[in-house]
């Protein structure tokens, strides 16, 4: 049996404003419209509070329900998100506008949303939330664990891209715009690497990228981060980079941040004009008579060799021997020192530098500047030019088996390269 008839929307005695989507069921009985919320209170004001705060706990504010607005007011709820009309004198012809709009779209989406101009439009139950951009370190872990690569190669590949990520200090990718690729690109263009190297580098960053891209993952925005990265174009194979060779006091402010086998380390690149790489393969079985006879191992069988300056011979003395062991530099764990190993500890000697100096540009020194000032030291310093060849490692018409038996023709071409650093008398450091 009937007890009462439903209303539409409840009006308050009082105010005499709708409170929207409450309807009095009779007999003190409630319920929200669309929805199976059913309640009984015989006070009419306890009801409504108690309305208000069920559609508060659902997100709907509670003023926008009944107080502070001219005229009637509705709202709709589809997919979780909430959608108000609230007409009456207070608003602008603007947000008129948008209100009318949104009426006409929950009509007819398709229709009215090509008649008010609207190219492209979903319905409510079809909008989500823009997928975030994938982190620096996201783009790595994808490619180190779906990547179908051998394991040499991303090592190989997630080291340049921990080059690319740390060189400029991006912590998204919204931040990869052209500038900053430019200036990345010109940073490598400075490190005077091998034509080779700085191809598979930026191979190597374009390659990560392109992976997590056909992953699906933020494909629009990796896209554009792909069209930014082919700007990183290696140099020409055919130009020469010009040798940087570093500054003598930049040298010394490095030796001031090292240890004892560090300190043995940046004087023999020095002394001889030596890589790094060069260095970490030297045995103390290469060094006789105060010289230091070995091969360049990228150029077959040429030879190198170099006078040590005292200095230098102090700071290998310096150095801990293990009885057995014959290769000078080791590891922390008492292997052989690898490449990676004796990088990571010039970049740790510069940075020490630049924070104690208050210097960004120690920050950017390269280990090959110690050989590119080697050379031009001992250049102009007026030292023959064959010698300065034999010094680090080139061809210069003379027979290896002359240069083994002598090694102490290259004594003018280190001599020189020692008066110009000033390692007999460093300068004054403040």
């Amino acid at each position: 049996m009937k007890t009462g008839r439903k209303q539409k929307h409840h009006h308050d005695s009082k105010t005499g404003l709708p409170v929207v989507g409450l309807s009095s069921m009779g007999n003190g009985r409630w319920r929200a419209i669309g929805s199976q919320y059913r309640f009984t209170e015989h006070d009419e004001q306890k009801a409504i509070a108690r309305y208000l705060k069920y559609k508060a706990e659902q997100g709907v504010p509670a003023d926008l329900l009944n107080d502070g607005y001219e005229g009637s007011m509705a709202f709709g709820i589809v997919n979780g998100f909430v959608y108000f009309d609230v007409p009456g004198a207070k608003e602008t012809p603007e947000e008129k506008m948008w209100r009318w709009i949104g009426q006409e779209i929950r009509k007819a989406p398709e229709l009215r949303a090509r008649m008010s101009g609207i190219e492209e439009i979903a319905y409510f139950q079809n909008i989500k939330p823009p997928e975030p951009l994938p982190t620096p370190k996201e783009i790595e872990a994808a490619w180190t664990t779906y990547s179908t690569a051998s394991k040499p190669q991303k090592r190989k590949i997630v080291r340049s891209w921990k080059d690319f990520v740390s060189t400029t200090g991006i912590r998204s990718i919204k931040e990869i715009d052209t500038k900053l690729v430019i200036d990345y690109r010109d940073k490598v263009y400075a490190r005077s690497i091998a034509h080779k190297s700085m191809s598979h580098l930026f191979t190597s960053i374009r390659r990560m990228v392109s992976f997590c891209k056909e992953r699906g993952t933020a494909v629009e925005a990796l896209d554009k981060v792909l069209q930014q990265l082919a700007l990183l174009v290696p140099m020409s194979e055919n130009v020469t980079v010009n040798p940087m060779p570093i500054e003598v006091i930049d040298f010394h402010l490095l030796l001031k941040q090292c240890d004892d086998d560090n300190r043995a380390l940046l004087m023999l690149m020095l002394n001889g004009a030596f890589y790094m790489q060069e260095v970490i393969r030297l045995n103390w079985s290469d060094i006789k008579d105060g010289c230091i006879v070995t091969h360049r191992q990228k150029k077959g069988k040429i030879v190198r060799c170099c006078v040590l300056w005292q200095e230098t011979i102090d700071a290998l003395a310096k150095i801990h021997r293990t009885d057995g062991i014959d290769y000078i530099f080791k590891s922390y764990t008492g292997a052989r020192l690898g490449i990676k190993g004796a990088d990571k500890r010039f970049r740790t000697i510069r940075h020490k530098a630049a924070i104690a100096e208050q210097n960004k540009k120690l920050d950017e020194l390269t280990s090959s500047q110690l050989r590119d000032g080697a050379w031009q030291a001992a250049a102009e310093a007026n030292v023959n030019s064959d010698l300065c060849n034999m010094l680090v490692g080139h061809r210069n018409g003379l027979p290896d088996n002359y240069v083994k038996r002598k090694p102490s023709m290259v004594a003018p071409a280190c001599e020189a390269i020692r008066k110009h650093y000033q390692i007999e008398n460093p300068p004054t450091l403040d």
